[in-house]
């Protein structure tokens, strides 16, 4: 276990106390920018737990690193979009299971970005365009889409990249630090 020089608090996890720095360096360059699932019924993530994470994970690293609980565009999140080198936001696959659908149009008419059309009377989503929100699975009355929770990662400039697990987060995450690092040393030679 490594130990802090100043302010250590301990929390527990599945290994026994884990000890973080409490620097408040550390807390404002990785932060749960919403509290996800906790209180908000789009959220996909416990922001506050991932955010704890990121930052033993990242203590070191000179990154910023923001944790949202959905992909949404609410107005919690509005203001911090795009501040951030890399952004997290929990998310889910969604894929209609036609044989449960009402035909009621519902998860057409709730989707924010309008990445589900109505196709005699089948909801097909555009996969470029979804957000992996969720909102379209929320929003069916009869729970007609099978949906599978993960993370979505984006760099600045970058089209967000969905992962399925932590671990699959944390290893695309390492490499996209790894390859921003190398590109910063070669512009500075």
């Amino acid at each position: 276990m490594v130990k802090y020089a100043v302010n250590v608090r301990t929390r527990e996890d599945a290994s026994g106390p884990v000890e973080a720095p409490a620097v408040s360096d550390v807390k404002k360059r990785i932060r749960a920018v919403c509290q996800g699932n906790a209180i908000c019924p789009a959220g996909t993530l416990d922001c506050c737990s991932l955010a704890w994470e990121l930052r033993i994970r990242y203590r070191d690293c000179p990154v910023k690193i923001g944790v949202f609980g959905c992909s949404g565009p609410c107005l919690r999140a509005a203001g911090h979009r795009g501040c951030y080198d890399y952004e997290i936001c929990g998310g889910c696959m969604v894929q209609p299971e036609t044989q449960y659908c009402i035909h009621c149009g519902k998860c057409e008419k709730h989707c924010p970005v309008r990445a589900i059309r109505m196709t005699d009377g089948v909801p097909l989503p555009d996969g470029e365009r979804c957000v992996r929100c969720g909102v379209c699975a929320r929003s069916c009355p009869v729970n007609a889409w099978n949906t599978r929770p993960g993370f979505l990662l984006s760099a600045r400039g970058e089209r967000p990249v969905f992962v399925h697990t932590k671990d699959e987060l944390f290893a695309l995450l390492d490499r996209k630090i790894q390859r921003g690092n190398e590109l910063v040393n070669t512009e500075e030679t």
